[in-house]
């Protein structure tokens, strides 16, 4: 696991299959060997890896969130939740996905004239990709609250369907149901149907675009980027760039923003707007303004998609479960284009081609 740590994949499987050779029996071993294999890209392999762990020990919580994230990667979403719900059983993550609210828990029953309480689960760029799922809630005929991470109570205080948003509960709320947001989006993400784009669906406030009305007088295309995701997310060795291959995105014509909130600019000329950005109310209206935005798999990404601007997303060899296992397009966001590492840690590959792809 060091070795896959360090980015050689290979040879950390080499080391996981001597270990068989040893241990054939060892449900982590296997497990961990379908993680190196999903790895490569390996997916049948993978597959095969979290099966043997599973039949040696059909309890191994870990290894069925892996086969879960396995089988959403593959696009088999129905399975893929169904097997994803084994996280709720994660020991001091339960607490975090199942709210001691006081109220059942909603399990697909008919919401019509009911209320129900949705809660942020994981990162701030899963709720706002999943807030698309609660305006048909709303039609069904519920009244929806949302809980929330506090930086993203206003913006997604404006989606359709939504009643409230709030970031804290002063009391015990009274609904008729709860909900995680991936509850939300499992009920909504059934096979073989790919998500549905519902048309942008965040927007930012007029009063916020005029405190960055100086970025429209920016001479030529307005290019954004963004070049590392949060440290605590447990990927993010793999999906954030090393500020020196960053600075090679910095290239053309055109006026270059800086959107790195605690970075300062890659190069000279690049306009530092990061410290300008307080909230994500305040990075919509950026957004609004800018014509492409060019940036790692982080939140700001499904910022710009949810609200239909250009993106050019640089995606590690094995992605996060949300963008397929290939092609450079996605149902999330059709204004969107993945740049796909060509071979496991080949940022060099991506960069080159994400530059092939600006404007002009």
């Amino acid at each position: 696991m060091a070795l896959r740590t360090e980015g050689t994949p290979d040879t950390a499987l080499a080391r996981l299959d001597a270990g068989l050779r040893e241990s054939p029996s060892s449900a982590i071993l296997h497990n961990l060997r379908g993680l190196v294999r999903q790895d490569l890209m390996d997916l049948d392999g993978a597959l095969e890896s979290f099966d043997a762990a599973l039949a040696l020990d059909p309890y191994f919580i870990e290894a069925h969130v892996n086969r879960g994230l396995l089988l959403l990667l593959r696009g088999e979403h129905a399975r893929g939740f169904d097997e994803y719900e084994w996280r709720t059983r994660v020991p001091g993550y339960a607490d975090y996905a199942n709210f001691p609210f006081g109220m059942p828990r909603w399990k697909g029953e008919p919401l019509a004239g009911r209320s129900i309480l949705v809660h942020a689960e994981q990162g701030q760029g899963d709720t706002m990709q999943f807030a698309r799922f609660l305006e048909p809630l709303a039609r069904a005929g519920a009244a929806i609250d949302l809980f929330c991470h506090p930086p993203l109570a206003s913006l997604l205080a404006r989606v359709k369907g939504v009643r409230h948003a709030m970031s804290e509960l002063r009391e015990r709320p009274a609904h008729d149901f709860h909900a995680s947001i991936l509850d939300v989006a499992r009920a909504q993400l059934r096979e073989p149907q790919a998500p549905r784009w519902p048309g942008p669906y965040l927007s930012p406030l007029a009063e916020r675009r005029k405190k960055f009305v100086d970025l429209a007088r920016l001479p030529g295309l307005r290019i954004g980027l963004a070049w590392k995701g949060s440290p605590l997310h447990g990927n993010d060795r793999n999906r954030s760039l090393p500020r020196g291959m960053a600075k090679r995105l910095v290239r053309g014509g055109g006026s270059f923003l800086n959107l790195q909130v605690g970075e300062s600019p890659l190069a000279g000329g690049m306009l530092d707007i990061a410290p300008r950005i307080g909230d994500w109310d305040d990075t919509a209206a950026i957004l609004a303004d800018v014509d492409l935005l060019v940036t790692v798999d982080t939140a700001i990404a499904h910022l710009a998609g949810a609200m239909g601007r250009s993106v050019l997303l640089l995606l590690p060899f094995s992605p996060d479960w949300r963008w397929g296992a290939h092609g450079d397009t996605t149902p999330w966001y059709p204004s969107m284009r993945l740049v796909r590492q060509p071979r496991p840690g080949d940022w060099d590959g991506a960069i080159e081609a994400a530059i092939a792809r600006y404007p002009g």
